[in-house]
């Protein structure tokens, strides 16, 4: 009997967008997108255990990124949330700021 084993496996996640902020690479004007990037060890191809998260916020035109602390990509994650589901849908502006005002 053997195992085939392996690294490297790759999933992505796109939270959303964060804050409008002027891309130092491309020096576009938009909202940057939060994301991470899970590394997984396969057991028979099939992703089993996590072995390196790296969370970042990255700019939607060039792809230019900062890398986030665990901490500072949970600070952000409800506000990514937020933006999606108001982009998603047709949130008034008072219903955004009431959300907003929730978070705080």
């Amino acid at each position: 009997m053997f195992f085939i084993f392996g690294w490297g496996h790759q999933m992505q996640t796109n939270d959303g967008p964060v804050e409008e902020r002027e891309c130092a690479n491309c020096n576009n004007t938009k909202y940057w997108l939060l994301g991470k990037v899970s590394n997984w060890f396969t057991l028979f191809f099939i992703p089993v255990i996590p072995y390196k998260t790296t969370r970042y916020t990255h700019c939607p035109i060039c792809g230019n990124s900062e890398i986030l602390s665990k901490e500072q990509y949970e600070m952000m994650k409800p506000l990514a949330d937020l933006n999606s589901k108001a982009a998603k849908s047709n949130m008034t502006d008072e219903e955004y700021q009431a959300h907003l005002n929730k978070m705080k």
